[in-house]
């Protein structure tokens, strides 16, 4: 199912199909305006979203995640460099 949701992302938001692999796989961390891709790739599929209507939030909110955990340990470097 991941891998047709991939295909799919690949497909709508014009990012290298190998990134979007790497970016699965956790090898690979998203910038915001690549979250923003991503999460616009998946919402503007209708079929996608009618195929799999629980899947599509379900990766929405784990790319959020992915995202508040990167801010998170940024702001603590962040941090320990302005002290």
């Amino acid at each position: 199912m991941f891998a047709l949701l991939a295909s799919v992302i690949e497909d709508d938001s014009g990012l290298d199909p190998s990134f979007v692999r790497r970016l699965f796989d956790g090898e690979k961390r998203a910038s915001d305006l690549t979250i923003i891709r991503l999460a616009l790739a998946l919402i503007v599929d209708p079929e996608l979203v009618q195929q799999y209507p629980a899947h599509v939030p379900f990766v929405l909110n784990k790319l959020k995640n992915a995202q508040l955990s990167d801010a998170i340990a940024q702001l603590d470097q962040s941090r320990a460099r302005k002290r």
